[in-house]
């Protein structure tokens, strides 16, 4: 309401009545529903059943095989995510939100059990799952900047700091400078977009971007 007035969109005697509108309004009307607990639920038999096929079948599934067990319910879960976002009713924004969360923790899986199919090295997978992660994340935050797609930017950046850091030498103190670095610059970059309004929600920005620098002090020092 401030922007607004100070954008001439809005006078202050309006902008009043719309704040004691909200203020005598009844709380909790939003709150979820059976039907958004059930895409929840939905959503977390997914990812538990991808799960326990590849921690139980894995060495018996050919190498296309593997790939399909993550990428097929990445690609359905980026649909219905899809679907989702575009409904009317905010409960289902809000699990449209997490399936993306979801698709993005199977798509890096994909990635890198491609690279690792590929017969790529360790470090290698993970710098390569950490760049698509990162990537994949924040082209879900600019399309929905969410609570949920940013907590997946911020869990992107971790990933892909930890595969930087796995390039330094095992063993020196280069490893967890390199982490501790990584973390810190995507911490400053963070607080710095959510300061001028950018990196949004800005509350859980401001939150996730302060740790990240924290932690990435602790492990730097």
């Amino acid at each position: 309401l401030s922007r607004w007035q100070e954008a001439g969109l809005l006078d202050a005697e309006t902008a009043a009545r719309i704040r004691a509108f909200e203020e005598e309004s009844p709380r909790g009307r939003d709150r979820p529903g059976v039907v958004e607990a059930g895409v929840y639920l939905g959503l977390a038999v997914i990812a538990v059943g991808v799960f326990v096929l590849i921690s139980t079948n894995w060495e018996h599934l050919r190498p296309w095989a593997r790939i399909c067990v993550s990428a097929v319910p990445a690609f359905l879960a980026l649909v219905v995510g899809q679907v989702m976002r575009v409904s009317a009713t905010a409960g289902m924004r809000r699990g449209g939100t997490v399936a993306w969360l979801l698709a993005l923790a199977l798509v890096t899986t994909t990635v890198a059990i491609i690279a690792d199919e590929s017969g790529c090295n360790g470090e290698n997978i993970a710098l390569a799952a950490g760049g698509v992660a990162l990537a994949s994340s924040v082209a879900l935050w600019v399309v929905m900047p969410s609570h949920a797609q940013l907590l997946g930017v911020e869990a992107a950046m971790f990933v892909f700091s930890v595969a930087v850091a796995n390039r330094a030498e095992p063993g020196t103190a280069g490893m967890p400078a390199a982490l501790g670095f990584s973390l810190a610059l995507f911490g400053i970059a963070g607080v710095i977009l959510a300061e001028f309004d950018v990196f949004v929600p800005r509350t859980l920005a401001r939150v996730m971007s302060s740790l990240g620098v924290v932690a990435g002090g602790f492990f730097a020092g």
